[in-house]
């Protein structure tokens, strides 16, 4: 083998060894979409609904919306998460304002049970941000994607294998006059979210447990083929 590599040109040297490094690496990426499982709203009454649909903001009540994706069968680390959905082209937003994709607490099961209550619409607009889009009327009718950051992308990975729940509201829902407020997703029982994931198999550094063989430097090339001379010519004497 050392004859072998020596009879090499410098430059077949170069790639015999950086094709270890090369593949080393077992981990790689795969994409899945997903649609909801299940989605609604609850008010700031403490109402959750009995339909499919999932405004936020203020139409004729002020609520905060919820949609559960179902992830068992993944498994390895969420490298990106994407939630991308259709808005109505008549009656889809009033006015403007911006959306946000919170963390929540409350489970899955008491959403799709459409369990009700104060403490649920408050847990829809307290927890960690994970994404936002700002919203007016120009984008009725479009196709809009929210990309999740970090933490959210966090939040899916602990949750492979199980439900995960993205519970959204519309900033200061609460705060503006009446008259200022805007909401986003109106018309939407029909109307499908997606959340498109990248995940990686292997473990969190990436590497599928073996370890990344970085690739050596000229002057670590030049050394590493000095030592196979020296083990060459010793086992010749």
């Amino acid at each position: 083998m050392v004859r072998e590599m020596f009879n090499m040109k410098p430059s077949g040297f170069v790639a015999a060894v950086v094709a270890v490094g090369v593949g080393a690496s077992a981990a790689h990426a795969g994409t899945t979409m997903l649609n909801t499982v299940d989605r609604g709203w609850i008010s700031s009454e403490g109402v959750a609904n009995d339909s499919l649909n999932y405004v936020a903001g203020e139409s004729d009540i002020t609520s905060r919306n919820w949609f559960g994706f179902n992830l068992t069968g993944l498994s390895g680390v969420v490298e990106s998460a994407t939630f991308s959905v259709l808005i109505d082209s008549q009656f889809g937003i009033t006015n403007s304002g911006v959306y946000e994709f919170r963390d929540v607490s409350t489970p899955f099961s008491s959403f799709s049970n459409r369990i009700g209550g104060g403490d649920i619409f408050d847990d829809l607009g307290d927890g960690d941000v994970f994404g936002s889009i700002a919203f007016d009327e120009s984008l009725m009718g479009q196709m809009i994607s929210i990309s999740l950051n970090s933490d959210g992308l966090a939040m899916l990975t602990d949750r492979l294998g199980s439900m995960a729940v993205l519970g959204g509201f519309v900033v200061d829902d609460l705060v503006l006059p009446l008259e200022d407020r805007s909401s986003i997703f109106g018309f939407s029982s029909g109307l499908t979210p997606t959340l498109t994931l990248e995940v990686r198999e292997g473990n969190d550094n990436g590497d599928g447990g073996m370890g990344v063989i970085p690739i050596p430097s000229a002057a670590g090339l030049g050394a590493a083929g000095l030592a196979l001379l020296t083990v060459g010519r010793r086992r010749r004497a």
